[in-house]
């Protein structure tokens, strides 16, 4: 089964219980998909991150900023790539029902591949951005870009 179609079972079927992963497990979520996707899911569920973002509705700046947010905490904690983070938040987020599937994940939370001038965010103008990826920095306190890493 593909996991957001196991997301939407296992939300429907059990609601959004602690034990989220195991769940999508015995749904055999993981089977066709990458084994790193497994290993991040855990993360997130661990975290307790796919509750609160079942709770959260996009587009909405407050909601995006929480989910850049996710993203830099489990790159910072784990190790993980930002792109295979967002990539499995976007499957989780499809299937809790966060955003329909006309929404541009990619365009909001992707992080520009290699250096120099990425795509900027149209919200972002009034942020800061950084030079390297383009993204605005959501964190004023911050001195590193969450996406690419560069220092202010």
């Amino acid at each position: 089964m593909q996991l957001i179609t196991a997301v939407q079972k296992a939300k429907s079927r059990n609601g959004m219980p602690t034990a989220f992963f195991a769940v999508l497990s015995d749904y055999c979520a993981f089977d066709e998909e990458e084994p790193w996707v497994r290993a991040i899911m855990k993360s997130v569920c661990d975290r307790n991150y796919h509750q609160q973002l079942s709770t959260m509705r996009l587009p909405d700046r407050n909601n995006s900023l929480a989910i850049q947010d996710i993203i830099y905490r489990l790159s910072s904690q784990y190790g993980y790539e930002t792109r295979k983070i967002s990539q499995v938040l976007h499957k989780l987020a499809l299937g809790l029902g966060t955003v329909k599937p006309d929404f541009d994940w990619d365009g909001e939370f992707t992080p520009a591949s290699g250096k120099g001038r990425g795509k900027p965010s149209p919200r972002g103008a009034a942020l800061q951005a950084c030079p390297d990826c383009g993204r605005p920095y959501y964190k004023l306190y911050s001195s590193y870009c969450a996406y690419c890493g560069r220092k202010r």
